[in-house]
């Protein structure tokens, strides 16, 4: 007897994929048809495919952005961009320095850097405590994303207090 349970489960899933969600969202979102839902995607692909690629690698304390393609001119009216993955800091830029070294080495005013550290321990002590990242965001007034970035640098900081 062959075991067909996870060809099962993988057709179950199927219509859960992230591009079925964005077709069905097109379909039912905008009134267009399959055949139209199915072309936007494969807009989407074209257009963003490198960059969601990009994101999977990312590592904290990276970016990817967007740069104009060295194929390109960057006056063309038909600009290029590839993504690039940046690194903004690594982990061997993590030490204990003095935040107005860190302010001056960044060109961030005092002031901005006092309210990183604090926005940080905000959301270190929520998420120490347990809470989810939606509740984190709306209780420190910090965006999703700033919320995921502190907590990616929580959890790969082994000396973190």
């Amino acid at each position: 007897m062959i075991n067909n349970s996870n060809l099962y489960r993988w057709d179950r899933l199927a219509p859960k994929s992230l591009d079925q969600q964005f077709v069905n969202e097109i379909i039912h979102g905008l009134n267009c048809s399959p055949f139209e839902a199915e072309a936007v995607l494969e807009t989407v692909h074209r257009v963003f495919g490198d960059y969601f690629d990009a994101c999977e690698t990312l590592k904290p304390g990276q970016i990817v952005w967007n740069a104009v393609s060295t194929k390109t001119r960057a006056d063309s009216a038909n600009v290029r961009f590839v993504p690039v993955t940046l690194t903004i800091i690594d982990e061997h830029d993590i030490e204990k320095k003095d935040p107005l070294t860190v302010a001056k080495e960044t060109n961030h005013s005092q002031w901005a850097m006092d309210r990183y550290i604090k926005d940080f321990n905000r959301v270190r002590l929520c998420y120490q405590d347990g809470k989810d990242k939606e509740f984190i965001a709306l209780a420190t007034g910090l965006s999703k994303f700033v919320v995921n970035e502190y907590i990616s640098i929580i959890e790969n900081s082994y000396d973190c207090p």
